[in-house]
């Protein structure tokens, strides 16, 4: 992602946090990265994890650090999520890592939709 984004955290109880960089296109739709990172025990930002590496990387560079996947996530009547893998082999793990994390990410995607789209947002959950 080239332009300005913003960020949030996630984590599980099994994994350890990382953090999403996401920007907000058209009628509320957010595009973001996962990536994963490294804290201190007591949770405070230590760096990226480098996709060459297990070291951390302390400044964010698209093309040093690793990748979980990238995403889209709108409302079209029905909640719409897409993730688009970053590679062509994942072990077994990954894929339930990305699982996790999808899982832990959606409440805070749709709630930034609906802050994004304010008053113009139709609910269709409660339709």
């Amino acid at each position: 992602m080239q332009e300005k984004y913003k960020t949030f955290f996630v984590t599980t109880d099994s994994k350890s946090p990382h953090v999403v960089h996401y920007t907000i296109g058209d009628y509320g739709a957010v595009y973001g990265s996962l990536y994963p990172i490294e804290t201190t025990t007591e949770d405070e930002f230590v760096g990226y994890i480098s996709n060459t590496s297990c070291d951390s990387v302390e400044e964010f560079k698209e093309e040093k650090v690793k990748c979980l996947f990238d995403f889209s996530f709108q409302s079209r009547g029905i909640w719409e999520g897409r993730i688009y893998m970053k590679s062509d082999e994942y072990w077994m793990e990954d894929l339930k890592e990305m699982g996790e994390m999808w899982d832990a990410m959606y409440p805070r995607l749709k709630e930034i939709v609906m802050e994004s789209v304010g008053d113009d947002f139709i609910d269709w959950d409660k339709e």
